[in-house]
Formats: structure tokens, sequence, C-alpha cells
């Protein structure tokens, strides 16, 4: 895993607490200092080929980190 994956994937779960639901992709890219919100979506389509998160593609706010990615985060 890159770092900007582990970045995005810290991202993700700090986020999803502090809110109490998924971010965007904007936000996630504020958080890890990427302005491009295409360039975040590469970065979670990475996470998502790697198992660790999961969305549908098109709903906002269905992003959510799966079982395999909260092993990551330990």
């Amino acid at each position: 895993m890159t770092e900007r994956m582990m970045r995005a994937l810290r991202a993700i779960d700090r986020l999803t607490v502090e809110f109490g639901y998924p971010p965007t992709m904007r936000e996630i890219g504020r958080e890890i200092g990427v302005s491009s919100p295409s360039t975040v979506k590469d970065v979670i389509d990475q996470l998502s080929e790697a198992g660790l998160v999961a969305y549908q593609s098109r709903c906002p706010r269905t992003l959510r980190i799966t079982e395999k990615g909260r092993a990551e985060l330990v």
C-alpha cells in the first residue's frame, strides 16, 4: 500500500467517526492534501481493488472501510 492510500484510508476512518457518515471525495482530498477529486477517486479505486474499502459508484456517501481495511488501520 502506498503512503497516499494509507493517508486516505485513515482520513476515511477519521472523518466517518467525526461526522457520523462517510466523507465525499473532496473532503478526503482536503484531508490528504489533494485538490483534484479525480485523483482522490483514483486512490479510492486502488483501495477498493485491494479490498480495503467498498462503495457504490455514483452514489454519494456510500464509502465504507471493509474488515480487511480495518485490519490495516491497527
